[in-house]
């Protein structure tokens, strides 16, 4: 048993010392993408915005923080971001969707290309006023501004992407990548959250 835990010791002390990646690595950046709500309510306020000359803007930030413990694996935890603007003139719908991943990445041998899987939790905010006229022919004040909140959930994400400072000498070099995460909303609806994302790695 000594023997083992020697051995075990060993190896990783000598992967932290001759790896070329850091042992922790940060990255942070933005994001946009094309949710796909399973509420229907949601479709439908997303069908009248785009059929009504309506503005619709997508964006977000992403955080991570990586243990490079054993090449080519890596541990992470992140945050994403995502907020999904929706407005016209006198009327807006907004949703943020708010979620923390950990789970791990595997470097298959392609250079910086990684692909990783992980375990989200995450809820999501509703931001909006008079959304009546849309769903009936009743015209209403625009004064009442009212925020729905989800019941937290748990889900998971996929990604693939390619880290150009991977076994790199240059560590601030970007990373890109797309993502899938799978959250449930309650009452057996989903979202499914398709990102693109552009980080910078330090």
């Amino acid at each position: 048993m000594k023997r083992i835990i020697v051995c075990l010791c060993i190896f990783l002390f000598s992967t932290f010392c001759f790896a070329k990646q850091p042992l922790f690595s940060a990255s942070v950046g933005l994001s946009t993408g094309f949710p796909v709500y399973g509420s229907e309510q949601i479709k439908q306020v997303n069908d009248y915005y785009f059929n009504n000359d309506g503005n619709r803007i997508i964006v977000g930030t992403t955080a991570r923080l990586e243990l490079n413990a054993i090449n080519p694996f890596a541990l992470f935890v992140d945050a994403d971001l995502n907020m999904d603007f929706n407005f016209s003139d006198q009327q807006f719908f907004h949703m943020m969707d708010l979620a923390f991943t950990g789970g791990m990445k595997f470097y298959p041998g392609l250079g910086g290309f990684a692909f990783g899987i992980g375990y989200s939790i995450g809820t999501r905010f509703d931001f909006y006023n008079n959304l009546n006229d849309i769903f009936s022919e009743t015209e209403d004040s625009f004064e009442t501004v009212e925020l729905d909140k989800n019941d937290w959930g748990n889900g998971f994400k996929l990604f693939l992407e390619y880290n150009f400072s991977y076994n790199s000498s240059y560590r601030f070099l970007p990373t890109l990548g797309v993502s899938w995460r799978l959250m449930p909303r309650g009452n057996n609806f989903y979202d499914n959250i398709f990102s693109f994302y552009l980080m910078m790695n330090f």
